[in-house]
């Protein structure tokens, strides 16, 4: 085979070994057609796969009978062979994607062993065995008492082997899986051990680079020994073809961005990352970064910020937590110097000594979330705007021409005179339609930035609603500066009190007169408040309205899967949003109003301000619950017409009894 389809054999075998550790293997005939010019070398492996999982060496009764008393190596395939040169094979420990291991007993020094065997077959390519060879090489001239030791290297019927101290506890991954999880601090003591017996490694030019849980077993009395080397590599020298430019190795949820990137110069600080990830795991109960799939979770790796260990478990340590993002830095510049210096830092916080590591100030985490979602912010920003403009262009202009009428037209450059021209019935007809257009601002959001989390989400919806509304002070601005002014100057009682916004002092027959220029005192207060009232009416609602319908797309995203089913659901959590975001953008500005001017408040219109807020959060707390709890949708559409009805009821009985 050559060079490049070894490659793409491998990275084949790599995606199907995968699915199967996720407990969802393709199916055979599918896996084949997705890679129809590899199929002759999959179908090989399938086989070889099957057989494997199908036959192995467990039960001593049928094995011995397989064997012959002549013939201790018979051929056939590898599940049935009992013997191995001078290894007797006792069970199967572990298998990987290119080798197997046993538990044997090597029969001339009558002692147990670990027997690690490459798989049989033509798929041990001319790459496999020399990736087999070095983590031979690596681990045999690596004499330290945690790294686990090489007894013996060799070649038995064209089948290299080499045999290995056998471990009888398990691995660090079986102690985090298990219900009797070790205390945090046992777990941080054996991890600091790891980062020496690795930091040896380093000093002898060896980097592991795929360090993860399973790849440290443990005595039954918990001492640690760093196992597999098979990507192991020379630090100083090329590697021989074995991982060239491109080429990812290593596992994908402790895999460092430079690796994930297939990245040539991958130094030391790949595995100062990878002990990071497991520390992560060992604080939080998961790696930092785990996709639904292969690519998910490299892409995660390469382009997000993991999560701080203490959102994902609010009992992870504080420090810890910083010392395990400090390794997980994307710039390998900025992880720890070396695995000695981390061992280091792990054993000031066994002795309870400051770290040397610091919490980042919010201006630095600010700006590092900004610069690693350039792309998110800029996309929520393009359709922030957007949605902005598509509202003020349709509200504004209708209230624009209901304030000035006819006067305005002087004032319109010639290329704009056709919106004074178009016909109130069609402005009325595009309102609901630009509204359910904004309603779709959260899910536009998640759609483009993809985010990794729910709270960049939020972040982003946040982003997209300053824009909207920003862009829609833009154009409606004028307009919100004279209704809160008029509103202002009426509760000071300095206006006409006929007209909320001046529009029953409009003569019948003809248009409003424009506002007159005032320059006492109060026009000054009423105007510096109209700009500021006005900007957070627009500003408060969008930056809430995104932010709500941001988490409401990414939760169901996340909890219901296919997008489009559920769109209704989340139409409906964007109606509950609006609510929200009207009561804090307008109710909110006209609470603050009338408690810095109460002259102009009674209490029939106090009353009535009050029911309407209840209303609107009542309403948005029901679609919530119904939504988030799955009702069906005939009863939430019940539970909708009957808070209806009883608000309404409830609005007439009280306008009837304070207007008796």
């Amino acid at each position: 085979m050559s060079a490049d389809r070894d490659e793409r054999v491998d990275a084949a075998i790599a995606e199907y070994l995968a699915a199967c550790d996720a407990g969802a293997p393709p199916a055979p005939a599918a896996f084949l057609a997705r890679h129809p010019d590899l199929a002759d070398s999959l179908r090989e492996f399938l086989a070889d796969h099957a057989r494997m999982r199908a036959a192995p060496p467990r039960d001593p009764a049928r094995t011995a009978a397989l064997s012959s008393a002549g013939d201790p190596d018979p051929p056939g395939p590898l599940g049935t062979v009992r013997y191995f040169g001078d290894y007797e094979l006792l069970a199967e420990i572990a298998r990987g994607g290119m080798g197997v291991v046993f538990r044997a007993r090597q029969v001339s020094l009558n002692r147990e062993v670990a027997l690690k065997m490459i798989l049989s077959g033509q798929l041990a390519s001319t790459g496999d065995l020399q990736r087999f060879r070095v983590e031979a090489e690596a681990a045999a001239n690596l004499d330290h008492p945690n790294v686990l030791p090489i007894h013996e290297v060799g070649e038995h019927a064209g089948q290299p082997y080499f045999s290995m101290r056998l471990v009888a506890g398990g691995s660090l991954a079986d102690r985090l899986a298990s219900d009797a999880r070790p205390p945090v601090r046992d777990l941080v003591r054996l991890l600091a051990t790891v980062c020496r017996a690795v930091h040896f490694a380093h000093q002898r030019g060896v980097l592991h680079r795929d360090l993860k849980p399973a790849n440290v077993l443990l005595d039954p009395d918990g001492t640690p020994f760093v196992t597999d080397f098979g990507l192991a590599k020379r630090t100083g020298r090329e590697d021989s073809g074995l991982t060239r430019t491109g080429a990812v190795v290593g596992t994908p949820s402790y895999m460092a961005p430079e690796q994930a990137r297939g990245e040539k110069g991958v130094s030391t600080a790949a595995d100062v990352y990878a002990l990071g990830a497991i520390l992560y795991e060992v604080i939080a109960g998961r790696p930092p970064f785990r996709g639904p799939t292969v690519m998910d979770t490299l892409l995660q790796v390469m382009t997000a910020e993991p999560a701080d260990p203490r959102s994902v478990d609010p009992a992870a340590d504080r420090d810890l937590a910083l010392v395990a993002l400090k390794c997980l830095e994307k710039d390998p510049g900025k992880r720890y110097a070396s695995a000695a210096d981390l061992a280091d830092e792990l054993g000031r916080w066994l002795a309870g000594e400051p770290l040397s590591v610091r919490p980042l100030s919010p201006a630095a985490q600010a700006w590092r979330w900004l610069r690693r979602n350039a792309g998110g912010v800029a996309g929520s920003a393009g359709v922030g705007i957007a949605a902005g403009l598509a509202v003020g262009l349709t509200y504004g202009l209708e209230e624009t021409r209901a304030l000035f009428g006819p006067t305005l037209a002087p004032h319109v450059p010639g290329w704009a005179n056709w919106l004074l021209d178009i016909p109130a019935p069609v402005l009325a007809a595009a309102t609901p339609v630009v509204l359910l257009a904004v309603c779709g601002l959260g899910w536009a959001v998640v759609s483009l930035t993809r985010p990794a989390d729910r709270v960049t989400a939020v972040t982003a919806g946040l982003l997209a609603g300053l824009a909207a509304g920003s862009a829609a002070f833009v154009v409606l601005g004028p307009v919100g500066v004279i209704r809160t002014q008029q509103e202002f100057q009426i509760t000071r009682g300095l206006g006409d009190r006929t007209g909320r916004g001046g529009d029953a002092a409009r003569p019948a027959d003809g248009p409003a007169p424009t506002p007159p220029v005032r320059t006492t005192p109060e026009q000054f207060v009423g105007a510096y408040a109209g700009v500021w009232m006005g900007l957070i009416r627009f500003v408060l609602p969008f930056a809430a309205f995104g932010a709500l319908t941001a988490w409401a797309a990414d939760h169901l995203r996340r909890t219901r899967g296919n997008r489009w089913r559920v769109l209704v659901p989340y139409l409906e959590l964007a109606f509950a949003a609006m609510c929200v975001s009207l009561l804090i953008g307008l109710e909110g500005t006209d609470r603050i109003n009338r408690f810095v001017t109460p002259q102009g408040s009674g209490g029939t219109e106090w009353l009535l301000d009050v029911l309407v807020a209840a209303s609107l959060l009542g309403l948005a707390s029901l679609i919530a619950v119904a939504v988030l709890r799955r009702w069906r949708w005939w009863s939430r559409l019940l539970a909708y017409f009957g808070w209806y009805v009883a608000v309404t009821a409830l609005g007439v009985v009280v306008l009837l009894v304070f207007a008796g």
